[in-house]
């Protein structure tokens, strides 16, 4: 045999190129599948995420003699009532208002004619060229206008489906917690890595609530604040600063501004006295409230914890920023222990 027939002979069979390509072209596939499906894959993330930062509250309640089941609806109800206020607050005022501006568009031009009338300029808005330029134009600016308000009716309308579907998946989630556990206990295998893995749940568990706590505690004081200042749409910016104050670093600053400008079309007294409060809630929140709620949750120092919400920003935009700390604080955990080989049990609470 000479040496072209022995190097045809180490080739792999045909069968080992078709294996390759149908493993190639699953991949892809599945990766395709995972990129259309992002949208949903991050809402099942994000229930999950939300059932074990709640887990510890419902065990808690369990250990009192509640059962898994009425916590969870109870959880539901308040929820729901959110949401509905929610609908009232931001829905219902949004398509009233574009309504209203619609149905007004004829009384304005007809009060700007009756002003108007006897001058330079009535007279030259009076002409009827000039008119059916103005006539054409504004059913520009109206249609433009409209199509822009009800775009943003619809992304509430949108925004309000994608927070109901998160609300059953996450409901779901806690259900079915326990089994979920039991598989997991089932793989880990060992009491050592189940007391690893409840140490890390119990830092995202932690850390969720508490976030939610402080966020409701920030949107509670803010809309009792701007209240009595006299902005307006109290309740729509306490909502705002509610859901961004769950973004860590920047979140609160930015409901702040948002707060501090909506009060700068009422007054300008007003928006010194809504940025003064703003000030100093922040700094309250920062060294008061925050460090007492995660003080035994997340043991991050400032710079990981920067480095930790830049990095979830830049990979999954708010909802990685949102989880980026927890997430982070649970994977120290997980690396602490078994990289030191520690064990988190007591020499006589371990398996023979």
């Amino acid at each position: 045999m000479d040496d072209g027939e022995r190097g045809l002979s180490r080739l792999p069979p045909v069968r080992y190129y078709v294996k390759v390509t149908v493993a190639v072209l699953l991949t892809l596939l599945a990766a395709y599948g995972v990129y259309r499906a992002r949208s949903i894959l991050v809402l099942i993330f994000l229930g999950l995420f939300l059932a074990v930062g709640l887990e510890p509250v419902i065990q808690r309640l369990e250990r009192r003699g509640i059962r898994r089941g009425f916590c969870v609806l109870a959880f539901g109800l308040l929820i729901g009532a959110l949401l509905v206020g929610l609908v009232f607050l931001v829905l219902a005022p949004a398509t009233g208002e574009v309504t209203d501006f619609v149905s007004s568009v004829p009384d304005l031009l007809t009060r700007l004619n009756e002003r108007l009338a006897g001058t330079s300029v009535g007279d030259y808005l009076n002409q009827g060229n000039v008119q059916q330029r103005i006539q054409s134009g504004l059913s520009s600016v109206l249609e433009r206008s409209a199509s822009g308000i009800f775009g943003i009716v619809g992304g509430l309308i949108s925004a309000v489906f994608t927070a109901v579907t998160l609300f059953i998946l996450t409901v779901y989630f806690m259900l079915a917690m326990p089994r979920l556990r039991d598989g997991l206990d089932r793989i880990l295998a060992t009491d050592e890595r189940r007391a690893v893995l409840d140490e890390s749940l119990s830092k995202v568990g932690g850390y969720v609530t508490g976030q939610l706590a402080i966020c409701a505690c920030a949107g509670v004081a803010s809309y009792i604040a701007l209240e009595l200042i006299g902005v307006p749409y109290p309740a729509l910016l306490a909502i705002v600063i509610t859901v961004l104050d769950a973004v860590p670093q920047v979140g609160a600053t930015i409901g702040a501004v948002l707060a501090v400008l909506v009060a700068l079309t009422a007054s300008i007294p007003a928006a010194l006295i809504a940025l003064v409060y703003f000030v100093l809630y922040q700094q309250l929140e920062n060294y008061l409230i925050a460090p007492r709620v995660f003080s035994r949750t997340i043991a991050l120092t400032p710079l990981a914890s920067l480095l930790a919400v830049l990095v979830g920003a830049a990979l999954a935009g708010v909802v990685g920023a949102i989880v980026a700390l927890p997430m982070t604080a649970a994977g120290s955990t997980i690396f602490r222990n078994t990289s030191a080989g520690r064990s988190l049990l007591r020499d006589d609470a371990r398996t023979p």
